[in-house]
């Protein structure tokens, strides 16, 4: 994914006005003031508009791809992730055409260890293409906010397993029956 062939050559810059730093509190502000149903969904500030241009002579399309990676929540870091993409068509030899790309506060979040969507202060820097062609930095400050809850099984659950046939067990989470011993 993301290593595509072209028979020609492309560079990218980043045209949008990327802040060097934004606050989590405003964010969620901005957020709980717009029509986003979801907090994952808000918009991360404007577009991000990345100009490409065929520097090569053969006409051909292009795929957008932003990654983000940086020191952001709790380590191990991931190397990168993809957060947004965009194919643009036929872009002749010699020509430039512009990506628009939507970043979300849920693109830019990671998942905790019980499955949460949190979104953590840290150092971010969005990446164009493998390579990559550009990148911008940036910073996220304040406390961590979680996005989206992932549902939880409550704590003093017990269930009650079913004995199955020729020997399998079928239990569900939390089962206080073991299973029927197979004689390995």
């Amino acid at each position: 994914f993301g290593t595509g062939l072209h028979y020609t050559n492309f560079s990218s810059s980043i045209r949008s006005n990327t802040a060097s730093s934004y606050a989590i509190a405003d964010l969620m502000t901005t957020c709980k003031n717009s029509n986003a149903k979801y907090l994952d969904l808000c918009s991360f500030g404007s577009p991000v508009q990345v100009e490409v241009t065929n520097t090569g002579k053969t006409t051909s399309d292009y795929v957008t791809l932003a990654y983000v990676t940086g020191t952001f929540g709790p380590a191990p870091h991931p190397k990168k992730a993809l957060v947004s993409y965009q194919r643009l068509f036929a872009i002749s030899g010699g020509s430039s055409d512009t990506a628009i790309l939507n970043l979300t506060l849920g693109s830019l979040a990671r998942v905790d260890e019980k499955g949460n969507k949190v979104l953590y202060p840290g150092e971010y820097t969005l990446l164009i293409d493998n390579k990559p062609l550009a990148m911008v930095n940036f910073t996220l400050t304040g406390d961590q906010v979680m996005l989206e809850n992932w549902p939880q099984p409550p704590a003093n659950r017990t269930g009650k397993g079913l004995s199955g046939f020729e020997g399998y067990f079928v239990g569900g989470y939390g089962s206080d029956q073991k299973p029927i011993s197979m004689g390995y």
